[in-house]
């Protein structure tokens, strides 16, 4: 079937509406972004924390230690 053109307009009119909004600051996304940095933080860390969990319980740190994430 083939698209009418107020689906065509339709949907570039939503288009534009979610590139305009890409930029807007607002108080709600700027949460949001701190939350979501303070998440990657504390995933950052814990993945640290088990990988010095390892070698230290392995005794030595072997070759491959420097790749575990």
């Amino acid at each position: 079937m083939p698209r009418t053109v107020a689906g065509v307009r339709n949907s570039t009119l939503k288009k534009a509406l979610r590139k305009r909004k890409r930029n807007v600051i607002d108080p709600i996304t700027v949460a949001l972004k701190e939350k979501l940095e303070k998440q990657r933080a504390a995933n950052k860390q814990a993945k640290k924390n088990v990988a010095a969990s390892r070698s230290a319980a392995s005794g030595s740190a072997g070759a491959l230690d420097r790749f575990a994430f």
